[in-house]
């Protein structure tokens, strides 16, 4: 299956409610400095390596597919 987009109602965050492995590093950081949380935190919940997710978080690499879904859960949780 692929996820290249999914659709993720987040309370407060309409502006991302179209998440893609494009913007899904802006809306991880965005959410992390707003809820003040460490790269580590989130890194641990979405079971990547925090070097994975900083490389995400800046844009330098796209999330596969798995890591993308759990990625977007995470925030879907994070934001509740």
């Amino acid at each position: 299956m692929k996820y290249r987009m999914l659709m993720v109602d987040m309370r407060g965050m309409r502006h991302m409610s179209n998440l893609n492995k494009e913007n899904v590093g802006r809306a991880i950081y965005e959410v992390r400095m707003r809820k003040n949380l460490l790269l580590r935190q989130i890194a641990v919940d979405a079971g990547i390596t925090v070097s994975a997710l900083s490389m995400i978080e800046r844009g330098l690499r796209r999330p596969m597919d798995r890591t993308f879904y759990r990625l977007v859960l995470t925030l879907k949780k994070l934001a509740a």
